[in-house]
């Protein structure tokens, strides 16, 4: 009888591990429990029922109140562990590294760049201005697009081959802009900081992604342009990261003065307003701290709300405008708190 009932889940594994874009991984209690208010499940998958329908693209995504969860996937063979591209999303990992290196004093966001690199005459000014570590982590140093960075190998060399003519959008520190090269910069800048023959992903994945317990995510690339996209995850890896950073799962000392450090608003015009690791939108008196990035393989969606301890993951396999949904689960979890007013 034993070892039928041996066989048996033996039979059931191979199957379940069979299923395409499902990473399974069974060590380790899970941090969450079920959301039992029949409300709020309603309106969460009436939501992603009227996405997928509405765009066709395989979805997964949950949301937190407290620690209570609900997970829903449309699509076949979708589940919230299975593993997709998150795109620029990736960029909070290295955010929240610039937190942990200014927590263990290796480095401060407001130092200028060329002070932590060996090489400093390969960083460029901006219009005599030194390029500081926050500028570039939130994305106002105003380096602008490359275009011929690619999406294959791109080295540390090719950066600093590119930097010498890098062009410039903006004055630093007055707009936003996106750039991949400031984020490979930044990449750069913490990896020599800590040690001149350190490995930048193997940083992240020490410092912030192995004391999340990210178990089903990882880098798919290596090179200097990992730090702004090269992370695939799931829709439940990400809900643990919500969740650290929401304060509604509990870690160790380190990693929470991180997510406070890197959570401190870091730089505004008066309509936008971004910290190291997360954009910020102001929703009746309360901050939504969020991520999202669209990429030709997918859609990725992450926001969370502290002093509500709610948050909100999403993940599709094309583009096809995920946050919208995201802000409507926000507001499906967010509302029955009392909130006056819904989301816009």
């Amino acid at each position: 009888m034993k070892r039928s009932l041996g066989a048996l889940l033996l039979c059931a594994c191979l199957l379940l591990t069979g299923c395409a874009g499902v990473t399974l991984n069974f060590t380790g209690a899970s941090p969450f429990r079920n959301i039992r208010d029949g409300a709020t499940i309603s309106a969460v998958d009436d939501d992603v029922d009227y996405f997928f329908e509405a765009n066709g693209a395989r979805v997964s995504a949950g949301v937190m109140r407290g620690k209570e969860t609900r997970f829903v996937s449309r699509g076949d063979d979708m589940n919230e562990h299975t593993r997709l591209p998150i795109g620029r999303v990736t960029e909070m990992f290295t955010g929240l590294l610039v937190s942990n290196f200014e927590v263990n004093r290796w480095l401060t966001p407001d130092k200028n760049v060329s002070d932590w690199i060996r090489t400093p005459c390969g960083v460029p000014q901006n219009d005599g201005h030194e390029l500081t570590v926050r500028e570039l982590a939130c994305n106002v140093a105003g380096l602008g697009d490359v275009d011929d960075l690619g999406r294959g190998y791109f080295t540390y060399g090719m950066m600093y081959d590119q930097l010498a003519d890098a062009p410039f959008s903006a004055p630093a520190g007055e707009e936003h802009h996106e750039s991949d090269m400031g984020y490979a910069l930044l990449s750069e800048c913490l990896r020599q900081s800590y040690n001149m023959y350190a490995n930048y992903v193997n940083l992240v994945s020490n410092q912030v992604i192995g004391k999340m317990d990210l178990q089903n995510s990882g880098f798919s690339r290596f090179d200097a342009l990992a730090s702004c996209d090269g992370y695939i995850s799931t829709a439940y890896d990400l809900m643990k990261v919500a969740g650290y950073c929401g304060g509604m799962l509990e870690n160790d000392k380190a990693l929470t003065d991180t997510v406070q450090g890197a959570l401190a608003e870091q730089w505004t015009d008066g309509e936008t307003t971004l910290t190291l690791a997360f954009d910020v939108r102001d929703w009746d008196g309360h901050k939504v701290y969020f991520k999202t990035a669209q990429t030709d393989g997918g859609d990725a969606f992450l926001a969370f709300m502290p002093d509500l301890g709610v948050a909100v993951t999403c993940l599709a396999d094309s583009p096809c405008g995920i946050t919208s949904l995201g802000f409507a689960l926000l507001d499906d979890i967010a509302y029955p708190l009392g909130m006056a007013t819904h989301i816009e």
